[in-house]
């Protein structure tokens, strides 16, 4: 990527319908362009063994082998500004990968736990002090109403079964829980087995129509996949899911929503 990444973080609120109020912008600031160039790249070495690795591993077994590809969502400062003082307790994030999204946001809790299907992602987690949990929540659910916060993020487009694995989400957080989800948009699912990428047994349905508009699909996503399940909107944004870089492209850039809940 030769070109700047585009940080998109407004939306055209008429668009967003009744769920306009509840949009809350973030502000790119000094601190967060700081993180995003420090994401740096990887060159052509560490990138021809990630890609030898894909051809017997998922890619996230390759990542973690290869210790490529350091993710960005959100810097801590900008968690706190869209959780809004919603802080606090026992939070799970489900699917933390690498832990490196995971690091921004548990300093907003006071005890961290996490679950992660990659037994190499697991390892990274581990050694980063984090508790986890080795295991599938789509096939192992964790004991009901045990959080007080879980985070979701950037998971549901990459697994077999999303809508079963956010009733199990919600089951493992108490009533009044903070419910933190985050998906890419526009909506482009598989999942990994091993170094294949089959079609999901499910889909959400937040596809944006003939517009193609991020709004349009973020407001399907909230109406259609999450306040059917008891949930309540506080807020949502809109922010950049960065990767690092490697030798065909200095950073990879995706578009995502970020919306907080309770739990009813």
């Amino acid at each position: 990527m030769s070109r700047p990444p585009e940080l998109k973080t407004s939306a055209e609120l008429s668009r967003l319908g009744s769920f306009a109020p509840h949009f809350h912008e973030l502000t790119i600031d000094d601190a967060w362009r700081a993180e995003v160039q420090a994401l740096g790249r990887h060159g052509r070495l560490r990138t021809f063994a990630q890609r030898l690795a894909r051809l017997y591993l998922s890619d996230f077994d390759a990542n973690a082998l290869t210790g490529m590809y350091q993710m960005l969502l959100l810097p801590e400062h900008a968690f706190r500004s869209l959780l809004a003082g919603r802080t606090g307790g026992r939070l799970l994030d489900v699917g933390a990968g690498s832990g490196d999204v995971t690091a921004k946001l548990a300093p907003c809790f006071d005890q961290l736990e996490a679950t992660e299907v990659s037994r190499g992602m697991a390892k990274k987690l581990t050694k980063r002090g984090v508790r986890c949990h080795a295991v599938d929540l789509t096939e192992a659910p964790l004991p009901d109403q045990s959080f007080d916060a879980v985070s979701l993020l950037n998971v549901l487009d990459r697994c077999e079964r999303p809508r079963r694995l956010l009733r199990h989400c919600l089951q493992a957080l108490r009533p009044g829980g903070t419910f933190l989800v985050a998906l890419a948009l526009p909506y482009r699912p598989f999942y990994f087995d091993g170094p294949t990428t089959p079609e999901p047994r499910e889909r959400l349905e937040c596809d944006p129509g003939p517009s193609g508009a991020w709004e349009d699909a973020a407001r399907r996503f909230v109406e259609r996949d999450l306040l059917p399940l008891d949930l309540t909107l506080e807020r949502f944004s809109r922010a950049p899911y960065l990767s690092a870089g490697d030798s065909k492209s200095s950073l990879y850039e995706l578009d995502d929503v970020v919306a907080v809940l309770t739990k009813r």
